[in-house]
């Protein structure tokens, strides 16, 4: 199961949204301050196919190229609190809430749907809550 955390989805995003779609590690460093931490999720994602490592003069370059896999980043929002969180897989139809206090009147952490599940019965997906 590919579980990737926001920290993750952080990383990815600044290198995605890169001018050459890459960075130096002392960059991403400043996205993620924990440099081991950032360098084992690096690592995870070259492991993956999503990113390249080469070496350079300045040090290592994390970047996306041709090669690599695409991971598509959905934002959602819930519906009821509008915390924004991040999901990247197609099959998805529902996400808890990413804000730890948002819970339904029963108590319960909340749930919120990602598409309509009464176009899914009939055979096609319609994406809601979705902010891209």
């Amino acid at each position: 199961m590919n579980r990737y955390k926001e920290v993750e989805f952080d990383i990815l995003e600044a290198i995605s949204n890169a001018l050459e779609k890459g960075l130096y590690f002392t960059d991403i460093v400043k996205v993620c301050p924990d440099a081991v931490k950032a360098h084992k999720i690096l690592k995870k994602f070259v492991s993956r196919n999503y990113l390249t490592e080469t070496n350079k003069v300045n040090g290592a370059y994390f970047c996306i190229t041709e090669n690599n896999l695409e991971l598509n980043i959905r934002r959602v929002v819930c519906p009821i609190c509008k915390t924004i969180r991040r999901t990247h897989r197609d099959d998805q139809i529902a996400i808890h809430c990413s804000n730890p206090e948002c819970i339904t009147p029963s108590g319960r952490h909340r749930t919120f749907w990602l598409v309509n599940i009464d176009h899914r019965r009939r055979g096609s997906l319609r994406r809601i809550n979705c902010v891209n």
